[in-house]
């Protein structure tokens, strides 16, 4: 679904924020981008730089150490921003800030987040291994927060998939498969849900 709302990257700016250890940033440089990969951790981004390199991109991979909630870049300084997991450590409201400022005027953000929009559920799971700047993302937030956009698409998934963090050994395809059902018939079973795909458009 993201991936078919960003489109094609060939031959653009793409910054991957809180890269990791440069996953995506390989995969967005094999699609042809041109892409910036930043991470506050050093490993992190020594490994994103090796990858890179064993893959054949290097030349279109420049990692660097950084912080992801205020860039050392300009302003409009990429066509394309995308983040795996790092809005819901750096916060929203300065986060998709930073966001808005990075982006050329049309241009496109793609993140994939984590939601703890049920109580309940968290109670429930018992999940007491957050860091200190952690927050899962809720759904007023969201929805609050993306209207600061010309455009945006928001759509949650892992409703079903959630049952294997108690240690139930399930097919996940087969629970992906039910949950796009779920979440199609029944769209208010996203406040169950654990993850969260943000599109966004300047």
């Amino acid at each position: 679904f993201g991936m078919r709302l960003l489109g094609k990257v060939e031959g653009q700016s793409l910054l991957d924020m809180g890269c990791g250890m440069g996953e995506e940033s390989v995969y967005f440089a094999l699609l042809g981008a041109r892409v910036t990969a930043i991470d506050i951790s050093p490993v992190g981004i020594m490994i994103a730089q090796k990858r890179a390199a064993f893959n054949g991109v290097a030349e279109r991979v420049h990692a660097a150490q950084m912080r992801a909630d205020k860039t050392e870049f300009a302003d409009a300084s990429f066509d394309v921003v995308h983040g795996f997991g790092i809005l819901h450590h750096i916060g929203m409201p300065g986060g998709l800030q930073e966001v808005k400022r990075l982006l050329k005027p049309g241009g496109r953000a793609l993140f994939f987040e984590h939601m703890g929009n049920s109580a309940l559920i968290e109670r429930i799971r018992k999940r007491s291994d957050y860091t200190d700047y952690e927050t899962p993302l809720r759904w007023k937030d969201i929805m609050s927060f993306c209207q600061e956009f010309s455009r945006y698409e928001v759509r949650a998934f892992h409703v079903l998939t959630r049952l294997r963090s108690f240690g139930l050994k399930l097919n996940v395809n087969i629970l992906r498969r039910c949950d796009h059902g779920l979440l199609t018939l029944c769209p208010p079973l996203k406040h169950f849900a654990s993850g969260v795909v943000i599109y966004l458009e300047k």
